[in-house]
């Protein structure tokens, strides 16, 4: 059961904030098998003003996970390149999406 929250800057659509989500989860499934319906996700706006992130482009990202020990080296690689991957698909640069994945 990984625990996703996701800042980015206020302001995207309900469409394209589900698009991250919908990303972020269907790489947890491809990655770490994790059930389909195993969903618990969250974002979290931040103001222009109260998000400092220096030479990054308005779309920075970051997504934070919590997740049981056990992935293996592999796993977490293939998660990180599915993440990146899909989101860079919704047009956001690889360069301005910072992944976390805490053990737990």
């Amino acid at each position: 059961m990984p625990l996703v929250t996701v800042v980015m800057r206020q302001g995207r659509s309900r469409e394209y904030k589900r698009s991250i989500l919908d990303a972020v989860h269907d790489s947890l499934v491809t990655a770490f098998q994790i059930p389909d319906r195993d969903r618990n996700q969250r974002i979290i706006e931040i103001e222009p003003g109260d998000l400092e992130h220096e030479g990054r482009a308005e779309d920075f990202v970051t997504i934070e996970m919590t997740v049981f020990p056990g992935r293996s080296p592999q796993a977490k690689k293939t998660l990180y390149r599915e993440i990146v991957s899909r989101l860079q698909g919704l047009g956001i640069r690889g360069e301005d999406i910072l992944i976390t994945c805490l053990l737990y």
